[in-house]
């Protein structure tokens, strides 16, 4: 999956101690998967679609029933019981439920610990997402003072992520967190987005019971082979006031996502993404001509 951008896999570590993980990969920006991080959690034998009805079923859980676009950040279709969110997802491929808090006082807290990475984690920020078969969840950009971890139970999944330093070629809508939501970064239209091609980054490759840790401001896009329930957790990276600057920036983005759902009905794109997308490719062949003219 992801294989029409440009990427390397994701370094795979067990057992990789706190200071190396500090001078490696948190110091430098770059993401590492831990094959052992959840090797004694319940639930790694635990976590199934059975289980989180009987265990977790009465949270309440966003449902999307696929058909919105891959990179769109809209509301859900439905808002409902996880349990009746499960039930559709078995029958539904490509559906998924976002963004369920599972914080320290949930049902289901007992399955898991947060690990020793040197990081203090935000236990209400915990959150359970679960995608049905080729379910994607949308292109978005992690808070740049959050470190995140995500672990993975089920089947294999594929997260494509790309450093922050490449935002300038994401065609990210205003200040927000998120892409122009027509963009399909499984098979991306380079003809539409010609920036793409010169994005580059990294590709995690997700078994049952593994970890991704996503360094602050990384860009990330998650797709589900079969059903699958992601663990994210949370921990902060910078400041108080950095902290409280990115729940804001969050809003906006949430805020925004909304107006361009409202937009999409009249037009497949609203007039501020097709200004980011004409400002974007104009940038770009300015950068190939002037490359191509040496």
């Amino acid at each position: 999956m992801f294989d029409s951008i440009r990427h390397i896999p994701v370094d795979r570590k067990n057992s990789l101690p706190v200071s190396d993980l500090r001078k490696r990969y948190q110091a430098t920006g770059i993401p590492v998967v831990f094959g052992d991080l959840t090797k004694n959690w319940p639930a790694v034998r635990n976590w199934n679609l059975d289980y989180v009805q009987e265990r977790a079923g009465e949270l309440s859980a966003g449902y999307f029933d696929g058909s919105e676009p891959a990179s769109a950040i809209v509301k859900p279709t439905a808002v409902m019981r996880l349990k009746d969110a499960v039930e559709r997802l078995s029958a539904a491929p490509r559906a998924r439920v976002a963004q369920v808090a599972v914080g320290e006082r949930s049902v289901i807290a007992a399955d898991f610990t947060y690990p020793r990475l040197g990081f203090r984690f935000l236990t209400r920020l915990t959150s359970l997402y679960v995608g049905g078969e080729h379910a994607v969840e949308p292109m978005q950009q992690a808070s740049s003072v959050m470190h995140t971890v995500r672990c993975h139970f089920g089947a294999r999944a594929h997260i494509l992520l790309i450093p922050p330093k490449q935002t300038p070629l994401m065609y990210r809508v205003g200040k927000s967190q998120h892409t122009i939501r027509d963009i399909n970064f499984l098979a991306p239209q380079f003809d539409q987005y010609p920036a793409l091609k010169f994005v580059s980054g990294y590709v995690a490759e997700l078994d049952h019971g593994d970890a991704v840790y996503i360094p602050a401001g990384y860009w990330y896009c998650v797709a589900y082979e079969g059903i699958g329930i992601q663990l994210s957790l949370h921990a902060l990276s910078g400041s108080l006031w950095q902290y409280i600057s990115a729940v804001w920036k969050r809003w906006l983005t949430r805020v925004t996502g909304l107006r361009l759902q409202g937009a999409a009905a009249g037009r497949r794109l609203s007039r501020r993404e097709r200004r980011v997308q004409t400002k974007t490719n104009r940038r770009i062949e300015e950068f190939v001509a002037k490359r191509n003219s040496k």
